[in-house]
């Protein structure tokens, strides 16, 4: 299994926003080496330099596996899906769309 840190190695070079490729970014988190940066342009937050391809296949690897058999994890996790579901329902007639841009594992 590889390690968080060992994905260091798959950086790639920084990259402009995917929705309006602006460069114009400012810090909004991180996770260890993986910088979050928000687009001063349209709001869009992504990883910036993000993994390449290779470095994606590692950590998802067995990304599902750890998902599936981690039981506290995977409770804290169905309380985190409850929360965003009850904010959702608070705001849904109040907006016309939502998007929810991800996947879920499907356990």
């Amino acid at each position: 299994m590889m390690e968080f840190e060992d994905l260091r190695q798959y950086l790639i070079s920084e990259n402009n926003c995917n929705i309006c490729n602006s460069n114009d970014t400012s810090s909004w988190g991180d996770r260890g080496f993986l910088k979050l940066v928000k687009c001063n342009k349209c709001g869009l937050v992504y990883i910036n330099p993000r993994l390449s391809d290779e470095g994606l296949d590692k950590f998802y690897s067995d990304y599902f596996k750890k998902r599936k058999y981690d039981i506290e994890l995977k409770d804290k996790r169905e309380i985190m899906y409850g929360l965003e579901a009850d904010l959702l329902l608070k705001h849904i007639d109040s907006h016309k769309n939502i998007l929810d841009v991800g996947c879920g594992g499907a356990f």
